[in-house]
């Protein structure tokens, strides 16, 4: 049976086989597929649960207006404060929040603040998707920091590199630029000490547990792999779930790309903090070639459980970082069902 046509006017695009379909006023809803058909069906699967929002929205919204009001005519009642998280509570939305860093390449600098911040904000735990070393000089300095904080961390490529360079002999052919490897083009954490080194060694690929009810997981780039970055406008809700499905995870955590993102997935959430590294490029596509386009901003994220609400922030200044790629949210309330809206702003 052929799935209904979506009710407004389809995009498609093809690359390297790979069809994508999208509505052009609705940001972050994709289809994706081998041909145009497989495409639309995926992209009509997201429009209908955009559609199931929109018939609910507005009785949940008016809950959640009662809800509102409850509390703070209690606040009245009894002349006593509660603060911002208090509140939250007890209407039944946040009730812990995540630290989430990653990709921070040495730069001790725009860790400290971004630690900073997350200790501000009542952070815990704080989550490190890897990639510590190269770019800055202070790898030493990082790897002790996040050792020395108790930080959550697992192993990034960049990791991965300084250990396999340690056990590989080297090869004279390597000379020849034609046939120089990624890894060869990075220090390999040749200036780390040995304790730093033994305590990359302990890192795992992969991180999961069970946080206020939710299911987290985190993997450097994406699950099974170190260098396959997510990327929102090639990562369609079929993908998605595809993903928190290999990962067995209502939230999904990781890094690499250096891209901040926020990507809807049913009732569940894929994100990526960004890099906490103020010497990381902004890319743009020219033909079939990304090339850099000038420095972004480290930045680091906070999830908040069990509503999955997340946002990212600047380590420089602490403010909040607009418009993350991903599109749509998701809510999820104590005893009521997650709530899809269509907005690429954050909440």
């Amino acid at each position: 049976m052929n799935p209904a046509k979506p009710r407004f006017k389809v995009v498609f695009t093809e690359e390297e086989g790979t069809w994508s379909a999208h509505d052009p006023t609705v940001p972050g809803v994709y289809g994706l597929g081998p041909t145009r058909e497989a495409a639309l069906a995926d992209l009509a699967e997201a429009t209908t649960l955009l559609a199931g929002y929109d018939a609910s929205q507005a009785a949940e919204d008016a809950e959640d207006v009662r809800l509102a009001d409850e509390a703070i005519a209690e606040v009245r009642a009894g002349g006593a404060t509660f603060s911002h998280d208090e509140m939250l509570k007890r209407c039944g939305l946040a009730t812990m929040k995540v630290g989430i860093i990653s990709d921070i390449h040495g730069d001790i600098v725009a860790l400290d603040a971004a630690l900073a911040r997350l200790h501000e904000l009542g952070c815990d735990p704080i989550l490190c998707a890897g990639d510590l070393l190269d770019i800055e000089p202070f790898s030493e300095e990082v790897v002790q920091r996040i050792k020395a904080e108790k930080i959550i961390c697992i192993r990034g490529n960049h990791e991965r590199w300084a250990l396999e360079s340690r056990r590989r002999r080297p090869d004279p052919r390597k000379f020849a630029p034609s046939i120089v490897e990624m890894p060869d083009l990075f220090s390999g954490g040749a200036e780390l000490s040995r304790k730093a080194l033994a305590y990359l060694a302990t890192l795992p690929s992969h991180w999961s547990t069970e946080l206020a009810g939710v299911r987290v997981a985190m993997w450097h780039a994406r699950p099974g792999s170190d260098m396959e970055g997510i990327r929102a406008d090639a990562t369609g809700p079929a993908l998605r779930r595809q993903l928190l499905d290999q990962a067995a995870a209502d939230v999904l955590i990781v890094g690499h790309t250096h891209d901040a993102l926020s990507l809807v997935a049913g009732k569940g959430r894929l994100v990526n903090p960004g890099a906490c590294c103020s010497k990381t490029y902004a890319f743009k596509q020219e033909g079939s070639l990304s090339v850099p386009d000038g420095y972004r901003p480290a930045t680091f994220g906070v999830l908040e459980l069990p509503s999955i609400r997340f946002r990212v922030f600047r380590a420089a200044d602490g403010g909040q970082v607009q418009g993350l790629a991903g599109g749509a949210r998701v809510r999820a309330m104590p005893g009521r069902a997650a709530k899809l809206g269509r907005t690429d702003k954050p909440r």
